[in-house]
Order: C-alpha cells, then structure tokens, then sequence
C-alpha cells in the first residue's frame, strides 16, 4: 500500500493522529468478503464490529443528482451524544452548505477509487457542548438502491470552544485534519484539481 496523504488545517492546535479503534475498523473493513473492490451490503456481518456498534453510524449516499446522504443506522453513543434521534436526516443538513460540494466530491472518491477516510472535526450540539469527533468512514455497495457509508465517529481529545448551531440539533464543521485511507488502490489526489 501506498503511504496516505494527511491533509491539516490552519484551525488545527496540536497534533492529530488515529486512534487505535479507527485502525481496528479499518482492518475489519479490509477483512470483509469483495465484490468489484468495495464490499457489499448483502455480504456485511455486524459481528466483526460488535465492540464498537455504539459509535457506529450508516448512511445512504446520492448516486447522482444533488447530492445527500440519508443516515440509515445510529449507535447509542451517537445518539447519547447529539442528544436527539438523528435517524432519517441529511448529515448534509448539520455541514455548513460552503462545504457540500467537498463532502460530495470526498465521497465520489471513496467509491470511485475504493478507500476510506480518516478526519477529525469540531461538532456542536444544540445544549451548548462542542467536542472534536474523530470519524473513520468507508463504502459499501449494495445491490438494489443507493450506496453507504459504514462510518465510525468517536469523541476526540477534550471539548472545544463551543459555537450556535442555530436551530438543528447539531452542526459540524469541515475536519481539522484528514486523509484518505488507502483500501489497496492508492490514495486518491486531493484536493481536487479542476479539469
């Protein structure tokens, strides 16, 4: 494999690396059984992830037009966290609209050229509370409708300085570091260039 590019930001205040769950997610993700380079939803098993269900989320992704992302599955350390049943939402919906167009274009590539992404960001939640949550994500092909997400999201260091996330029950603000995972096809080029 090839090393990954880590990408940080001028918000960033110290040094971010990957928790030991996020490497352990990534390995079990590796493991699961292939079609066409990107595991299938018909073939997925919870039982190599049951010690980290809590923080786990699925979403269902566009495949084409306006982009979206509809979250399918939430752990109860999620929900624990945001305080509210976010099941059914856009995750778009808590990303500032300045960002659309780079989380659509990260997940284009997570399926496009099959990888993972490694990011930490600020979240902020509608009682008054931030914290840096660190998020490992990859893809997964289903037969019939639209492609996923299988995501771990886990707090990360102490709280940070808290923000209004005006009326949602949380916002969260693009990463503070990031990088691909490379899934065996090399880490995609980012940011990305235009034609």
């Amino acid at each position: 494999m090839q090393p990954t590019k880590r990408f940080f930001f001028p918000r960033e205040v110290g040094t971010f690396c990957r928790s030991q769950d996020s490497k352990t997610f990534e390995e079990r993700w590796l493991a699961l059984p292939r079609r066409n380079r990107v595991p299938a939803r018909g073939d997925f098993s919870l039982r190599p992830f049951a010690a980290m269900l809590r923080d786990m989320v699925l979403l269902d992704i566009s495949a084409e037009g306006s982009p979206w992302s509809r979250i399918r599955l939430v752990g109860e350390g999620v929900r624990e966290r945001v305080q509210s049943d976010i099941t059914g939402r856009d995750y778009l919906e808590f990303l500032s609209p300045q960002f659309h167009g780079g989380a659509a274009e990260s997940v284009r590539l997570m399926f496009d050229h099959p990888c993972g992404i490694w990011q930490v960001m600020a979240a902020h939640y509608q009682r008054g509370f931030s914290q840096y949550l660190e998020l490992t994500a990859f893809p997964l092909a289903t037969d019939n409708g639209n492609p996923q997400l299988l995501c771990l999201m886990q707090p990360y260091g102490g709280p940070v300085l808290p923000m209004l996330p005006g009326l949602s029950v949380m916002s969260v603000d693009t990463a503070v570091a990031f990088e691909f995972l490379d899934a065996g096809s090399g880490a995609p080029s980012w940011p990305p260039t235009a034609p």
